[in-house]
């Protein structure tokens, strides 16, 4: 099997949209901290970034 893009890569590609999505959403500007990977100083669109599980799953 032939990997075309790692992981790393098609992550970073791929934040960006998933971040103009929680933004409008939420209907204001986020503040990305690309090195940690998390949203800075808004915590309702942090929890909007993380997986949503269903019940009786929880990390």
């Amino acid at each position: 099997m032939k990997i075309l893009t790692p992981a790393e890569v098609a992550l970073r590609s791929a934040m960006p949209e998933r971040l103009g999505n929680i933004a409008m959403f939420t209907g204001r500007m986020l503040k990305w901290d690309a090195m940690r990977m998390e949203i800075a100083g808004d915590t309702i669109a942090s929890t909007i970034l993380g997986p949503m599980l269903r019940a009786p799953w929880e990390l």
